[in-house]
């Protein structure tokens, strides 16, 4: 059975009005209801514990799916009897304000998406942060979030363009990615001890980022994470690092030294492109493969000691490092890539190993005359 309110508002059957919100049964042997759609344009509402449909009292429990989402809401707050909200529950509304319930357990999926939120407290009882939960929050400036929270799922804070900074929980195990991509005013940050990898984009375009504090414990940075963080000029990557992504530090024009550690073997493709303040690089004997592009663009390097057990020089490896003045290329190289090193304009003297395979276009737009080429015993 369907009933119809008005001109467009449509109502199923085991649904019923209750002080102009639509709540819909659920279980009825526990006298549950979900709170399905507000009717009108209300400004402020105070969900009640309580709802009465034909004499019959019915606890409000959910919240359901997209249930305040584009409607005109400012300020919602809620009972504690509310154990369950629905994806994109009050995405693209006008919410500023909300008091959430302490029995919830997780911030659902586009939860809070494209809402004007400018201050949140996530309660205690809350332990997971779902995807894209905050994005497109331009205007939020505050969450809290307790220590209980393990998981935080790509997107989460997506485009939250005023967020400057936020305390991540201490018992975080997993940060998603692109948890933070856009995130322009994001200056500083800790990584807590139970998180293991940044996955990709986590930080991507967060171009404010000053300060991040990375423990040792961090074996994987993934793809993009720091890319385009302009503000950053350095960073102390962690002690058991294994893996360095791609682009994992491109465009960070500002960051002017990194010392890899030694667990790193491959600097993988682009992962230094286009930091051009880059002057002081640490890379250690294990490093084997330095990707393409992996120092593309890097225009204050003049010098860096490549490691003893380095085998491959990607495409465009060090392509446009305009102040590069020497390099001595170790005997374990088997491949130097194509344009290498194109416009290296200042480079005047190369040592090459005699077993090294040089592409004929490595040194393309180098000044022949000042490049001196020498065969080791």
């Amino acid at each position: 059975m369907t009933l119809l309110l008005g001109a467009c508002q449509m109502m199923m059957a085991g649904q019923f009005i209750y002080d102009n919100i639509v709540y819909e049964y659920w279980n009825s042997s526990k006298k549950e209801c979900t709170l399905v759609k507000v009717l009108g344009s209300p400004r402020e509402i105070d969900i009640p514990e309580t709802v009465v449909d034909n004499g019959k009292k019915l606890t409000v429990t959910v919240i359901g799916y997209a249930a305040f989402r584009e409607s005109s809401v400012v300020k919602v707050s809620m009972p504690n009897t509310i154990n369950e909200i629905g994806g994109s529950a009050f995405s693209s509304s006008d919410l500023e304000e909300i008091v959430l319930s302490e029995s919830i357990t997780e911030i659902s999926y586009g939860m809070f998406s494209f809402t004007k939120l400018k201050s949140v407290k996530i309660p205690k009882s809350v332990t997971k942060i779902r995807g894209s939960a905050f994005s497109d929050c331009a205007l939020l400036t505050n969450v809290e979030l307790p220590d209980g929270v393990t998981e935080i799922e790509s997107l989460a804070f997506y485009n939250c363009k005023s967020l400057s900074k936020i305390a991540l929980p201490a018992d975080l195990k997993m940060l998603g990615e692109s948890a933070f991509l856009g995130c322009t005013s994001l200056s500083s940050i800790a990584i807590p001890n139970g998180v293991t990898t940044l996955m990709s984009g986590t930080f991507s375009g967060c171009k404010a980022l000053k300060d991040i504090k990375l423990h040792d414990g961090i074996t994987d940075i993934g793809s993009n994470v720091f890319f385009y963080c302009k503000s950053l000029s350095k960073i102390a990557l962690p002690a058991d690092l294994k893996m360095l992504g791609e682009s994992a530090f491109l465009g960070c024009t500002s960051l002017s030294s990194i010392a890899i550690p030694n667990g790193v073997t491959t600097l993988m493709s682009g992962t230094f492109s286009g930091c051009e303040a880059l002057k002081d690089v640490k890379l250690p004997d294990g490093v084997t493969d330095i990707g393409d592009y992996a120092f593309s663009g890097c225009s204050s390097l003049c010098d860096i000691a490549l490691p003893a057990n380095l085998r491959t020089l990607g495409n465009g490896a060090f392509r446009h490092c305009t102040s590069l003045l020497f390099l001595a290329i170790p005997n374990k190289v088997t491949d130097i890539g194509l344009y290498a090193f194109q416009n290296c304009s200042r480079i005047n003297n190369i040592i090459i190993g005699e077993s090294v395979k040089v592409m004929t276009e490595a040194f393309y737009d180098c000044q022949a005359s000042a490049v001196t080429v020498l065969a080791t015993e």
